[in-house]
């Protein structure tokens, strides 16, 4: 089966990225998934994305089965956004 990346992205306050930092460090101390987390700023709406790369399908289950445990959820605007996808062509390659 094919590695895959995952993207998860919601919008939420700026002053949740500390927590937002802890939760990637949780990922990745819990699940072994070492993620990123990126946040664009727009005049008055602030988007975080969190990305996994080179995951296995099941990541996402598990990323977001605990993701829904975690107290910071319910400070989110809106839902958290999880999408995969798998590549089809490396760097490289014709």
């Amino acid at each position: 089966m094919p590695d895959a990346s995952l993207y998860v992205w919601y919008h939420a306050d700026p002053d949740l990225e500390p927590e937002l930092r802890d939760w990637i460090t949780q990922v990745r101390d819990l699940l072994g998934y070492a993620g990123n987390l990126f946040r664009r700023d727009t005049p008055g709406k602030t988007t975080f994305m969190e990305v996994y790369e080179h995951v296995e399908p099941a990541a996402q289950e598990r990323i977001e089965t605990l993701a829904s445990e975690q107290a910071w959820i319910s400070r989110l605007h809106g839902p958290r956004h999880c999408e995969a996808f798998v590549s089809v062509q490396r760097a490289g390659d014709s």
